[in-house]
């Protein structure tokens, strides 16, 4: 595998990178820090995301990132918290089911809509415009 030269994007030092973002400390305080996220949370079911900080002195987008990639859904622990959009408690994810897809059809109508007030688009008139320029 293809190794470069990077700076660790949790400590900043330098190392040689295989694809991970991360150096091998970093890596280790991650895995060391997610047994503990989960170990407080099987101890502590109805904690909140903020008491897990608090309680651990873990960086609260850590914690967040552990739980909505499901993590503690993979090591076995029914944990819930708020949708971002209407705080409906969901077990992984930012969004529940019901946002997901409202946000997904606004996507799909502000597409259909930005189709129709330019219908040919704006790659036609680009090349429109380089053809009118060569002659």
């Amino acid at each position: 595998m293809h190794q470069k030269l990077r700076n660790c994007k949790g400590c900043g030092k330098l190392f040689m990178s295989r694809g991970v973002p991360f150096c091998v400390d970093c890596l280790d305080k991650q895995a060391e820090d997610e047994k503990r996220i989960i170990q407080y949370v099987s101890d502590n079911p109805l904690c909140t995301i903020i008491e897990i900080v608090n309680a651990l002195g873990i960086n609260e987008n850590i914690v967040r990132r552990l739980i909505e990639e499901g993590r503690l859904i993979q090591a076995g622990i029914d944990y819930k918290y708020p949708c971002s959009k209407c705080g409906e408690p969901i077990a992984s994810g930012q969004y529940c089911d019901k946002c997901a897809k409202k946000l997904r059809e606004e996507i799909r109508d502000e597409q259909r809509r930005r189709a129709e007030r330019d219908p040919m688009g704006l790659r036609y008139r680009q090349l429109s415009a380089t053809a009118r320029e060569k002659n």
